[in-house]
Formats: structure tokens, sequence, C-alpha cells
């Protein structure tokens, strides 16, 4: 028979140890909610990482712009970047902020050109082009790329001038005298044309074009 008179309050002590054990045990889930939270914090706040040699640079630039918004170089890198990225339109963007600053400066001229044909903008990159050779009378490319244009409204005159220019610059542009000799050909001047064929071929030995260009003339 149990002695133990009724009310005499010996549960007590197995109620504190429970009282403990849950205060102990929710103390252990505050802890581990603490640690995901801040896992799972710092998972979304930590920076992307790049994860192409685009993404780096287009990270690097970005700082080195924010750092030095004058700094050229870097924004003109970052206008690069943003093209490769398949966002013309900011690269565009950053080219224009650039001339602003130095409007004749040729290499952020003569990327929007060409970041405009590449749209088929044909009027604004023939116009930036121009505005290049306007500031820097001897830029081949900028000349290069003005009888592309040309020769594709098969404006022959005009890429006939434009690609002796090239020439004039650089006369071992082996591609400058085939499309020369292209531009020759379709103005009906077949005997300079073949020239200028022979011309690219002591500059690019194995240019397939110029050999078929030549065998179709009778060379």
């Amino acid at each position: 028979m149990d002695s133990t008179p009724e009310g005499t309050g010996l549960k007590a002590p197995r109620k504190s140890i429970d009282r403990v054990l849950l205060a102990v045990l929710i103390l252990l889930i505050i802890a581990v909610l603490t640690v995901v939270g801040l896992t799972v914090r710092s998972v979304i706040l930590k920076p992307k990482a790049p994860r192409s040699g685009i993404e780096k640079d287009f990270f690097k630039y970005s700082a080195e712009v924010k750092k030095n918004p004058k700094n050229s170089e870097a924004r003109l890198n970052l206008a690069t970047a943003y093209f490769e990225m398949g966002e013309p339109a900011k690269a565009i963007k950053e080219l224009k902020t650039i001339l602003r600053q130095k409007p004749k400066w040729a290499p952020a001229r003569y990327n929007l050109a060409l970041i405009y044909l590449s749209q088929n903008k044909t009027k604004e990159g023939t116009k930036e082009l121009k505005k290049t050779i306007e500031n820097h009378s001897r830029h081949y490319l900028a000349y290069y790329q003005l009888g592309q244009i040309y020769l594709e409204q098969k404006d022959y005159e005009k890429a006939i001038e434009a690609f002796k220019k090239t020439l004039e610059i650089t006369p071992e542009a082996g591609d400058a005298h085939y499309y020369l000799g292209l531009s020759y050909e379709k103005n009906g001047q077949s005997d300079l044309a073949k020239k200028e064929y022979k011309s690219t071929l002591v500059y690019l030995p194995d240019h397939q074009e110029a050999k078929k260009a030549l065998k179709d003339l009778g060379e």
C-alpha cells in the first residue's frame, strides 16, 4: 500500500524536469531556425557569380565605370560586354555617353556604327562611319565598312572609292583587294578586277573566292 499522502507535492520535480526539457527544446528549435534563416538569407543575398568570360567582363567594367564614370576605356569595354550579352540598346547608350564626353573618339564612334549595322540600321551606321572618317581621315576600317555598304547597295563607284581609300592606308589588306576587284567586276571593269584579285592572292594565297573569280574571268 502506498503510504504517500495525496497532495504532498512529490510529483513536482517531474513537472519541473518537463518544463526544463521543453524550454531546452524550444531554444534548440529557435537556434536551428536562426541558423537556417541566416543560411537562406546568405544564399539569397550572395551576389551571382559570373558564369562566363563575358559576364566577368561585365562585372569588372561595370565596377570600373561606377568608380569613375569618365573612364572611357572601361565604358567602351562595358558597351562591348553589353553587345556580346545580346543587349545592343544598352551598348548604344554607353557609347553615346562616351561621345558626349569625347565626340571625336574614334573607337566609340566606329563601334557605334558597327552596332547600328548589325541591326540593319544602314542609314545610322553610314552616318557614324562618315563621322569617324571626318575626325580620323586614316581610319581604314571605316572606309572598308563603307565600301561593304556601297557594294551591297550596288553603288559600285562609291564602293571602288572606299576600298581604294582603304588600300591607300593599308596596302596589305587582302580582303580589301578582293572586294575592290569585285566592285570593279560588277562595274564592268574586268581588267582592273583581275589585277585586284591577283593582289588578293599575294597577301592571302588561299583566298578561294579570288581564285574562283580569276577562273571565271579566264585567268
